[in-house]
């Protein structure tokens, strides 16, 4: 819904006081964020376009999206959180670039979506 960005927030500002208080958390890279960062919201909620505009200040003017690969157009509300999500737009570099896809605490992996060991 339209408060993702705060979850976002949240969840940064929870592994701030985790690792200051000796502990962490480790946040995944999933499919969802890289549909974001293809300028693919089939899966975001259309009430939640509206709050990427406070990062308009952020995107720089010049920038433009990529050509989509259909024949959706970005609205300008769209064109908010394309640009946020975008590499080197302020969510892209700011937080997701921060991730892993994978990571092992106490030899145990944790991935998003599941493994596949094959043999």
């Amino acid at each position: 819904g339209n408060d993702e960005l705060l979850v976002l927030r949240t969840l940064e500002r929870l592994k701030l006081e985790a690792r200051a208080a000796g502990g962490d958390i480790h946040m995944l890279l999933g499919n969802h964020e890289t549909m974001n960062v293809e300028g693919r919201f089939v899966c975001a909620p259309s009430n939640s376009m509206s709050g990427y505009k406070i990062f308009d200040d952020e995107i720089d003017s010049s920038w433009s999206p990529a050509p989509r690969p259909t024949n959706e157009k970005y609205t300008p509300v769209s064109r908010s959180r394309v640009g946020a999500f975008a590499p080197g737009g302020p969510l892209a570099a700011g937080i997701l670039s921060e991730r892993n896809v994978a990571t092992i605490v106490e030899r145990i992996l944790f991935v998003h979506g599941g493994s596949f060991h094959g043999g």
